[in-house]
């Protein structure tokens, strides 16, 4: 008796039978309906804005250079180092001395791409002022090798 009772109260409860459905929702289930979509749109906007906002990482790329100085000996030397990025910005700069057969390796930034470089030659003469006429372009993982000599192109102007 008490299976055929809770049987049956579950068919009642579970729609069994033909039920007139209303033509206007009511309040509360206009209610429901928009919290509903308000919940839909609020997990919708989650997902997107967590696959909008993964950025991939740059990798841990290692650049360097090496600058080799052949010219005159005896004198000291002053290099400007210009690290530049893709538009030709420069992002960094440093300065050193160098000697007649000396190398010196740096790292660059990040973002580095290339390298411009000023020098200052002391000699007998007078200092000569000015650019290396060439960008050396950085290689990711290798040591970009740059030697400055007797038939380097010094000139006024920026390379």
């Amino acid at each position: 008796m008490v299976y055929s009772t809770t049987l049956l109260l579950c068919y009642c409860s579970f729609g069994a039978g033909e039920r007139e459905k209303p033509d206007e929702p009511t309040g509360e289930q206009t209610a429901w309906n928009a919290m509903r979509k308000v919940k839909i749109m609020l997990v919708l906007l989650a997902v997107i804005s967590f696959f909008t906002s993964c950025e991939k990482q740059p990798e841990n790329v290692s650049k360097q250079y090496s600058i080799t100085w052949n010219r005159q000996p005896g004198y000291e030397n002053t290099v400007v180092i210009l690290e530049c990025n893709d538009v030709g910005d420069v992002i960094y700069n440093h300065s050193t001395s160098f000697r007649q057969g000396m190398t010196k390796t740096f790292s660059s930034q990040p973002t580095s791409t290339k390298v411009k470089i000023h020098v200052t030659i002391n000699s007998v003469a007078g200092n000569t002022v000015g650019y290396v006429q060439q960008v050396f372009y950085l290689s990711p993982n290798q040591t970009t090798s740059i030697v400055i000599n007797e038939n380097t192109l010094i000139g006024n102007n920026q390379p």
